[in-house]
């Protein structure tokens, strides 16, 4: 296992972060508490994590927050749910989570990835991870088979588990494959089983995931921040920022964060109180974030190469080379190009985040205004 200092960090006890994810909120001021999240920089101060595990952790969080209302007061998992997240929270575990596809490991003998058993399911497959999946203690996995459209089935796997694999290592930023050998999970880590419709709903009821949501977007506005000041910085360096259209290039980046941290204000100053007593974002200014943030981390990546030409335009071992550093980890190397497409893509196709927002937002606010045009222009 790779013991490196990103590791490290994530364990440390000291860490007041470290139980952010975990936290349910009771106040507006609880609830910004949260925004630092478990996405730790290493010594370098580029090695954000992917997000996953704080989205990961939040989830069970506001699964367990709202266990006696509905939806999910009527799900068979209320009460696992409960003991799963007393067992994580009590032992600090880090909890990581992936949306891509369970695949079959013998893709000419494909078996289904879930077989049911008296005492439990037996789960087979290799799944894709980020590589934060080989610091964490539990695997929080969305199983869908091959013939649907969307997960079906919730379980949380501990990595230490005898017929689970993990590679030992893996680079910052890259993807890692997580085996699964006829896994045995017993029912009381079985959050659904083969119920498509109420893993929809898990993954998608803005009171369920609206914390995780926040987590999401405000560790992806404060990467956001940090690369566009990289790109500010290398502009001075290089001269570069004397020409107008790298001026207005990096205009557009600061307008970009400007916008992403008022969506993120706006999802706090209209917070609400759920039925549970938890104080939650409002979901349409968060969905915006979440929309805009994978584009707006694009943009900014892509900036950084248009205003080195390339290359960051200066030596190597120069006194810059902090910057030189930022600059390669964010647009100029592999990790660079899994990042930028993790940070777009982590949900799957963006087309399905602007459905998910034209789902939360009260249209109706838009057809009265329509009508009150109308009304307008007839009373004069």
């Amino acid at each position: 296992m790779n013991t490196n200092h990103v590791q490290t960090k994530i364990h440390d006890p000291k860490k007041s972060s470290w139980k952010q994810a975990y936290l349910l909120p009771k106040t507006l001021q609880e609830l910004q508490l949260k925004r630092p999240g478990n996405y730790s920089l290493e010594e370098r101060h580029a090695n954000y994590s992917s997000g996953l595990p704080d989205y990961a952790q939040a989830l069970l969080s506001g699964w367990f927050a709202h266990r006696n209302v509905e939806p999910i007061a009527a799900f068979a998992c209320s009460k696992r749910i409960e003991n799963l997240y007393n067992l994580c929270s009590l032992n600090d575990s880090l909890i990581t989570t992936t949306f891509h596809s369970i695949h079959p490991v013998e893709e000419g003998n494909a078996k289904p990835a879930v077989q049911i058993t008296t005492d439990g399911i037996w789960l087979s497959g290799k799944q894709t991870f980020a590589s934060d999946a080989l610091y964490a203690d539990e695997l929080l996995v969305f199983v869908q088979e091959k013939d649907e459209t969307n997960p079906s089935t919730v379980v949380l796997i501990p990595t230490n588990s005898p017929d689970l694999r993990l590679p030992l290592e893996a680079a910052a930023y890259a993807n890692v494959t997580v085996s699964y050998d006829r896994l045995f999970v017993p029912w009381e880590r079985v959050i659904s089983l083969q119920n498509q419709s109420e893993v929809d709903l898990l993954l998608g009821h803005p009171e369920l995931k609206s914390l995780a949501d926040y987590q999401w977007v405000s560790r992806q506005a404060d990467l956001i921040e940090l690369v566009t000041a990289t790109a500010v910085a290398l502009a001075e360096k290089t001269g570069r920022h004397k020409e107008l259209h790298i001026q207005g290039l990096l205009g557009e980046l600061l307008q970009n964060l400007d916008t992403i941290k008022a969506f993120i204000h706006a999802a706090e100053i209209n917070a609400y109180f759920s039925q549970e007593g938890i104080c939650l974002p409002s979901a349409v200014p968060l969905g915006a974030a979440k929309k805009a943030g994978g584009t707006f981390y694009k943009a900014a990546a892509e900036a950084l190469l248009r205003i080195g030409n390339g290359d960051i335009g200066f030596e190597a071992h120069s006194a810059d080379e902090p910057l030189r550093h930022l600059v390669r980890t964010f647009a100029g190397s592999e990790e660079a190009v899994n990042r930028r497409q993790h940070e777009e893509f982590a949900f799957g196709d963006p087309i399905r985040l602007s459905t998910e927002l034209y789902r939360v937002y009260p249209q109706e606010k838009l057809v009265n205004r329509y009508e009150a045009f109308w009304r307008e222009r007839s009373e004069r």
